[in-house]
């Protein structure tokens, strides 16, 4: 039951920090629920484990030591897909939890760097949670009489009674959170998209002020492009890390390097592609499942930085 509690906290101040509706507290809330999906996978996994070693698993659902090992290691990734092979969570959920956790790391290390995307990212994550949280639960045990029930489940489960081994008892938990969060004021596939259309904007109000302040008059928005990432691909791979214009190696692998942009160098980005960037970005809003469209929207933005990255 101590694991249960700490879970329902966990998830119950993250419903408080969303409920405030600020992107630091999101952050937090995104922090927390991140945890709570990953607690509530590993737990799943060693339960199904543990089993598999107790009454011997069927052939194919046998796992090598070294894979079982990775699944109950500290990385989130095998847990997920270990939960798939096992048809306890679905491709999308794996999708979203993959890169939801890959968010919330960089939320943790680097700061809000997705401020418009942190609050509607943390509360379909948060609703995702919970659905999670009713389908892995595990058998909270309680003897009658004993112990008091904490108050955190109190407060959630109101009149009903605990039921240690009852699916209803995890469900009025889970929509008695679900009431304090409030809900997404924009479905979280269009609140990507939104954010995808506006890294592109980004991009675009770039290359217009380089055409207009930068280069002769007459240049044209390919030709800017063309610059832009000729001259980002050059310095991006040139050996200019510690540059020594007196070493004769460094000075042979520039040269080398420069010949290379000269005569093989090709350039894969030009206004056509732009525009397919503002059309990828706007077609996201009509994905109809969310892992599927965070997946899309972390493939555009790849494609974006490093672009913007050159800019």
């Amino acid at each position: 039951m101590d694991h249960l509690s700490k879970l329902v906290e966990q998830l119950d101040l993250a419903a408080e920090l969303l409920a405030a509706k600020s992107p630091i507290r999101a952050r937090l809330a995104l922090i927390l629920v991140d945890n709570a999906v990953e607690l509530l996978c590993h737990d799943r996994c060693e339960h199904s484990l543990a089993y598999d070693a107790a009454c011997g698993p069927p052939e194919a659902n046998r796992l090598a030591a070294d894979e079982a090992r990775s699944v109950l290691g500290k990385y989130f990734d095998p847990k997920l897909k270990f939960l798939k092979h096992r048809g306890e969570i679905t491709e999308d959920e794996e999708l979203f939890c993959r890169f939801a956790h890959e968010v919330r790391n960089e939320a943790y290390h680097v700061g809000v760097l997705h401020e418009d995307l942190i609050p509607s990212l943390a509360s379909s994550y948060f609703c995702i949670a919970l659905d999670l949280f009713v389908r892995l639960r595990r058998n909270h045990g309680r003897l009658p009489g004993r112990d008091p029930l904490p108050a955190i489940l109190a407060k959630h489960l109101g009149s009903n009674p605990f039921m240690p081994e009852s699916e209803e008892t995890v469900r009025v938990i889970a929509a008695s959170l679900l009431a304090e969060c409030p809900e997404p004021q924009t479905p979280f596939p269009a609140a990507l998209s939104g954010a995808a259309r506006g890294r592109v904007s980004i991009v675009r109000e770039g290359l217009d002020y380089l055409q207009k302040e930068a280069f002769p008059k007459h240049t044209t928005l390919e030709e800017v492009i063309r610059e832009v990432e000729y001259r980002g691909a050059y310095f991006a791979a040139a050996p200019f890390g510690k540059w020594s214009p007196a070493d004769p190696v460094q000075l042979a692998e520039a040269d080398a390097r420069l010949r290379f942009m000269k005569s093989d160098w090709k350039p894969s980005i030009n206004s056509e592609k732009l525009a397919r960037w503002d059309e990828r970005a706007r077609s996201i809003a009509a994905e109809s499942l969310q892992g599927r469209a965070l997946q899309r929207f972390t493939n555009l933005l790849e494609e974006l930085s490093t672009f913007h990255q050159y800019l």
